[in-house]
C-alpha cells in the first residue's frame, strides 16, 4: 500500500511534492485478524527499473504536513516480513547514468511506521535511501516510528530515522532524526550510512531510539548514528548526537558508531546513552574495524549506565587507530566498568590536547586502558587527566 507511487516518468521530468498529507495506510487496526503475508507500507514511493536506459527525473519533497508508511498489523508467523518507510527511494537502473535526483526539505513530519499488536519481523524507516537523494534539510521531525512489542532473535528488526545507501547525501538543519521506540532484537538508529559518504551537519538532535520495558525488552541497540564503508570524504559536524535510552536488558547504545568507516567528526555534542537495566554498554564514539576517524574539538560523554553489570566508554578502539584531539572527553556513570577511552585488538590512536576523565566510585573504573599487547597509542601526548576515585592508566 502507498499513499504516493511514482515509477519510470519520461527522461528530465521536474516533480514537486508539497503542502500534502500522505499516509501509506494501515491494516488490521484493531488486532483481531492476522496478516500472513509479505507487505509494504510506504507514504511516497519513487522507483526507477533497469529499461537499459539512461533514463533521470527530479523529484522535490517539500513544505508537506506529514508523510508516513504506518503499518498497524498483527503477524503470526514469524517468516514474514513487513516494511513501512515514510519515503523510499531505489535506483533499480544498472545504468550509471540514470538516477532519480530527490530532494527532502522543510517537512514538518515524516514518519515510518507503527504496530499496535504483534508483528514478527519488520523495517521501520523514516527515509530509506538507494539513490541520488542530495538534501536531506529543514525538516522538523523524521523518525522511524513506534513498535509496542519486540522481534525475535531468529528475525531481527531495523528501524532508522535515515537509512541511505550507496549514494552520497548530505543531512543538514533538521530539528530531529529518530530512530523507533522499540523493543526486544532490534537495531534503532537516528542515521545509517552505507557504502556511501556524508555531509551531516547543524542538526538539533540526532537520537538513537528508545526502548521501554524492563527485562522483557532485551538485546536491542540504539545509535545515533552509524556508519559502514563511509571515507575520510565524510563530514559530521556541530550536531547534538544521542545514542538513545533504553530500561531493557543487553542494549549497546552509541553515539556515533563507525565499521570500516573514517570520518571527519568535530564540533559536536555527543553522548553515548542512558542504560537504565542490568548488562548494557554505553559509548560516546566506537571505532571498529579499521575505523581511522579525524575526531577532534568534540564535547563526548560516554553515557549512563549506572544498573548493575554495566559499562560506559566515551571513546571505544577496537582495530582502529583514529587521531583525537582538543576533546573533552568523560564518563561518569556505570556500575562496573568506567572508562574515557579504550584500547582493544590493534589499536594504534594518535591521543593529544585533550581532556579525559571520569569521576565513579564503583566498578573497575580507568581514564585510559590497553586491553591488549598490541593496543598501544601511536602518540599520546600533552592531555590532562582525571579521575575523582580512580586510576589514570591501565596498560
Amino acid at each position: 500500500l502507498y499513499g504516493l507511487y511514482i515509477k519510470d516518468m519520461p527522461n528530465n521530468s521536474n516533480i514537486t511534492i508539497e503542502y500534502n498529507t500522505i499516509v501509506g495506510g494501515r491494516r488490521n487496526i484493531d488486532g483481531t485478524d492476522n496478516n500472513t503475508e509479505n507487505s509494504s507500507y510506504h507514504g511516497v514511493y519513487l522507483t526507477l527499473s533497469d529499461n537499459g536506459d539512461d533514463r533521470k527525473y527530479t523529484v522535490a519533497i517539500e513544505d508537506n504536513v506529514e508523510i508516513s508508511g504506518i503499518l498497524n498489523a498483527r503477524n503470526s508467523s514469524s517468516t514474514n516480513f513487513s516494511e513501512a518507510y515514510g519515503i523510499k527511494i531505489v535506483d533499480a537502473d544498472s545504468d550509471v547514468n540514470a538516477n532519480i535526483d530527490a530532494t527532502v526539505k522543510d517537512n514538518t513530519l515524516i514518519k515510518g511506521g507503527e504496530t499496535v499488536s504483534q508483528q514478527a519481523y519488520f523495517n521501520f524507516y523514516g527515509i530509506h535511501n538507494n539513490s541520488n537523494l542530495s538534501e536531506v534539510s529543514g525538516n522538523d521531525e523524521i523518525t522511524a516510528g513506534s513498535m509496542s512489542v519486540g522481534c525475535s532473535d531468529n528475525n531481527e528488526c531495523s528501524t532508522s530515522g535515515i537509512y541511505n545507501e550507496n549514494f552520497d547525501v548530505s543531512i543538514f538543519s533538521n530539528i530531529k532524526i529518530s530512530g523507533a521506540t522499540a523493543k526486544s532484537y532490534t537495531f534503532a538508529n537516528g542515521i545509517v550510512i552505507i557504502g556511501a559518504d556524508a555531509q551531516i551537519y547543524n542538526n538539533t538532535n540526532i537520537y538513537g531510539g528508545s526502548g521501554t520495558g524492563g527485562t522483557t525488552n532485551k538485546y536491542t541497540n540504539f545509535i545515533g548514528i552509524y556508519l559502514d564503508g563511509s571515507t575520510i570524504s565524510t563530514n559530521i559536524y556541530k550536531n547534538t548526537i544521542d545514542g538513545g535510552d533504553s530500561t531493557g536488558t543487553w542494549a549497546q547504545m552509541a553515539g556515533v558508531y563507525c565499521k570500516s568507516s573514517s570520518p571527519n567528526i568535530y564540533r559536536n555534542n555527543i553522548y553515548g546513552g542512558d542504560a537504565g537495566n542490568s548488562n548494557n554498554n554505553t559509548f560516546g564514539v566506537y571505532q571498529f574495524s579499521g575505523s581511522n576517524s579525524n575526531i577532534y574539538n568534540n564535547i563526548i560523554d560516554g553515557g549512563n549506565s549506572s544498573y548493575g553489570t554495566t559499562n560506559s566508554n566515551g571513546i571505544y578502539i577496537d582495530g582502529s587507530s583514529p587521531i583525537i584531539r582538543n576533546n573533552t572527553v568523560y564518563t561518569t556513570g556505570a556500575q562496573t566498568n568506567t572508562r574515557s577511552i579504550y584500547l582493544t585488538n590493534a589499536s594504534n590512536p594518535e591521543i593529544v590536547n585533550n581532556i579525559l576523565a571520569i569521576n565513579n566510585t564503583s566498578g573497575n573504573n580507568y581514564v585510559i586502558v590497553e586491553a591488549h599487547a598490541d593496543a598501544d597509542p601511536a602518540v599520546l601526548s600533552n592531555n590532562m587527566l582525571y579521575s575523582g576515585n580512580s586510576t589514570l592508566y591501565y596498560d
